[in-house]
């Protein structure tokens, strides 16, 4: 089986959608499937750790100032990806994941896949596919994309299909970290953290004095600011500052408690079992921070713009007084994530396999 992944990182888009396509890469290759990325060159992409992967890397060309979404018109980017798939062997499975890229460029590429599959988490455009994965919860998501694809799609929606790597199979369910004191905090706001959140959450960590607390601070290589987070924590006793660690699901299944961004990183914190602190960053964010408060998972202290160093602090000092509150908040992951469930990738590939 012949698989392309159509995918985009960078400073703006941050790593998500490169990252969770390449857990299923790695588990589609496990079996036997050949892979390769097709990828936008832009600024501070990251994705070029995918050649180390082992898997093909080719590059659609850079566009002027395109924005967030890395494309600037739908038929430029699928007339690129259509020049470097000419010609070649058949493409069993084209899957994108792309917040640029809808309905339009799914039929103008079908010519060059005998199936396509989208990864979204927005459900805000239609889609022409044969497969779409959300791992989103939220309230109502069995329904969210009732009049957004063809009768033909089939839905793969919800955590159970949320697409963590191998690593983090691997330190799950290894029961709590050793009893504190030192309290281990993580801190990590995705490969970007466009907003400053981590220097925020620094300056908020520095008020609390607390010699019992060690601080693990993950940030990507496309950070534009990790040096300046590498200085303020200099000055933070207790802190580590990892970049782009290739041990993250360690580190975070170390930590007594977590602050970071609700998207695909508080479901690797709940997937783990991690109490965890979550600040909205964008808005799509806002009903994953809701549906996952209510489940009892996250502890969320609201928008970015409405949280300052202060209220992190507080918020930190209370969880740690509270064991009830921290155990309460692992079994509303177990609750999300039970242990015996296998893991999302894996049930995916599956489904794919047996569709082509």
């Amino acid at each position: 089986m012949r698989v392309v992944f159509r995918a985009d990182a960078s400073r703006w888009i941050g790593a998500g959608h490169v990252s969770r396509c390449l857990a299923l890469a790695d588990e589609l290759a496990g079996h036997g499937a050949a892979v390769e990325f097709l990828c936008r060159d832009l600024p501070g992409h990251g994705g070029r750790s995918l050649g180390r992967s082992g898997h093909g890397v080719r590059w659609l060309p850079p566009v002027p100032d395109s924005g967030i979404t890395g494309v600037d018109a739908q038929e430029v980017d699928a007339g690129a990806c259509a020049t470097l798939l000419h010609g070649d062997a058949p493409v069993d499975w084209l899957v994108v994941d792309h917040y640029g890229l809808d309905a339009r460029w799914e039929r103008m590429m079908v010519p060059y896949a005998r199936h396509l599959m989208v990864i979204d988490d927005l459900a805000n455009r239609d889609h022409d596919c044969d497969l779409l994965l959300d791992h989103n919860f939220l309230a109502g998501y069995e329904q969210r994309y009732a009049t957004r694809v063809p009768s033909r799609c089939r839905l793969l929606l919800g955590p159970r299909y949320a697409l963590f790597r191998p690593e983090f199979d691997a330190v799950r369910g290894h029961g709590t970290p050793a009893s504190p004191p030192p309290w281990r905090l993580l801190v990590s706001f995705g490969g970007s953290d466009p907003s400053g959140e981590t220097e925020k959450a620094l300056h908020g960590l520095m008020g609390l004095v607390r010699p019992d607390l060690a601080i693990d601070v993950i940030v990507g290589e496309q950070n534009p600011r990790h040096e300046a987070i590498l200085t303020l924590a200099a000055c933070l006793p207790g802190a580590v500052v990892h970049v782009q660690p290739g041990n993250m699901a360690e580190i975070v299944a170390a930590a007594h408690l977590a602050i970071g961004a609700c998207g695909v990183s508080a479901l690797e914190r709940c997937y783990l079992g991690v109490p965890q602190l979550v600040i909205v960053v964008v808005d799509n964010q806002v009903a994953a921070a809701a549906a996952l408060t209510e489940a009892g998972a996250v502890v969320s202290l609201g928008a970015s713009e409405e949280v300052d160093a202060g209220d992190i602090a507080a918020a930190v000092a209370g969880l740690l007084a509270h064991p009830e509150r921290r155990a309460g908040i692992a079994a509303g992951c177990r609750a999300l994530f039970p242990l015996q469930a296998p893991p999302g990738r894996r049930l995916i590939a599956e489904t794919m396999r047996a569709l082509s």
